[in-house]
């Protein structure tokens, strides 16, 4: 740090990975949403139409090969999961709107080692109407570069799951449904192969979150680590934009009974 060419310095955290969602073979998935009342919200209309919603975690259960495209989706995140009839101009992202507004900015996510512009072919980083944007900043590829977010536990599924998820049988019966069924997910892996999420790969999530007009950011951070102020100092400026732009960011406080302690 007493370099000249050294701005500041200090050690990154690392959270630890969440918890996997409890459930096995025998386990039975469903939908609780009338113990929370959301079926009084749906009928006046608050489906999360029209919403973004961008969840930091594990990532999600969609396998993505370049070339190839989407190759498997878990059926709560397919190109039609929405509980009501949403047309192209009822969503914040098309494949054409997300393209359009990547040639105008440049994010964290395409954004090479040298600070140059990374286009990728097929507009890779969209996925479908459901998922119009996935990205794992962890780099799980091992060069920081990978546009399959492939859940390495389920946490990942479970928040986002939670958050917009929906699927119905044919007959139009409903199997699952999230709070929000209607509103669309930018999934952001941050936590790597080894389970852990360091600050400057969350954070960079954040920004694109931002950038991309996420309406709300779901982080799954919680533990006995309290933060640090030169850590909140480095990050300082992207934390201000984000206070500005009005997106609400839900952070866990975590389940370790000694985090007031800290």
């Amino acid at each position: 740090q007493s370099l000249p060419e050294v701005k500041n310095a200090y050690v990154a955290h690392t959270y630890e990975a969440p918890a996997p969602a409890i459930g096995g073979e025998n386990s039975t998935y469903g939908y609780s949403y009338d113990l929370v009342n959301l079926s009084t919200a749906w009928g006046k209309g608050y489906t999360g139409k029209g919403m973004l919603v961008a969840v930091l975690d594990t990532g999600l259960d969609l396998n993505y090969e370049e070339g190839k495209g989407v190759t498997r989706v878990h059926e709560a995140f397919t190109e039609n999961s929405f509980r009501s009839d949403v047309s192209d101009t009822d969503l914040r992202f098309t494949s054409d709107s997300l393209k359009a507004m990547l040639n105008r900015v440049q994010l964290n996510a395409t954004t090479g080692s040298d600070g140059g512009k990374i286009t990728y072919s097929d507009n890779g980083l969209y996925k479908n109407r459901k998922v119009p944007f996935a990205f794992d900043y962890a780099g799980s590829d091992g060069n920081g570069r990978d546009l399959n977010v492939q859940a390495g536990q389920d946490h990942g599924v479970h928040v986002a799951g939670t958050v917009a998820g929906y699927a119905e049988t044919a007959e139009g019966e409903v199997r699952f449904s999230g709070v929000a069924p209607d509103a669309q997910l930018l999934v952001m892996k941050v936590f790597g192969v080894t389970g852990g999420a360091s600050e400057s790969d969350y954070m960079a999530a954040v920004e694109d979150a931002m950038v991309l007009g996420a309406d709300s950011a779901n982080l799954s951070l919680g533990g006995s680590w309290t933060g640090n102020s030169r850590a909140a100092d480095a990050y300082a400026a992207i934390l201000e934009r984000v206070t500005k732009s009005g997106m609400v960011v839900v952070i866990s406080a975590g389940n370790s009974g000694s985090w007031y302690e800290n």
